[in-house]
């Protein structure tokens, strides 16, 4: 009986290892504050980097998720995400007036933390290859 014991926790605790893990450190997410503190990063130190708009509830957001995750992390690119359900209001609309993003999934890439311009967006479920065209025309993927 002790042995029944003993093994069920050896297994809850693999199991709590194993699901504590991030499974893709490649896609981060941040908060509002955070968000701004990152723009304000890569303007002082000429950073650029990418920011994924989404929100729970959004089926295209759930279809394009994955792939962006699987894109990230297969050529080893950091993705910022902000989650606009977790906004509180204030946020949201400081945020919307900052960006003017028409909806979501959307994806903005910055050079020394100034937004590129809406030309460089990409806007709805991408697929993969169009993602990593775009990708690729950014300077994040050399192959």
């Amino acid at each position: 009986m002790k042995k029944h014991y003993f093994l069920i926790i050896i297994l809850l605790f693999i199991c709590i290892i194993l699901t504590g893990c991030d499974t893709n450190s490649y896609m981060k997410e941040v908060t509002y504050n955070e968000y701004l503190n990152l723009k304000e990063n890569a303007k002082k130190n000429n950073k650029n980097f990418i920011l994924y708009i989404k929100q729970e509830n959004c089926r295209h957001c759930k279809d394009f998720t994955p792939t962006i995750t699987k894109v990230a992390k297969e050529y080893k690119i950091t993705i910022y995400y902000i989650n606009l359900t977790k906004l509180t209001k204030d946020e949201y609309t400081k945020f919307k007036e900052e960006e003017s993003f028409s909806g979501t999934p959307t994806v903005l890439f910055y050079e020394n933390g100034e937004e590129l311009g809406s030309f460089s967006r990409l806007v709805g479920n991408k697929s993969e290859k169009t993602l990593i065209n775009r990708l690729t025309s950014r300077g994040y993927i050399t192959e």
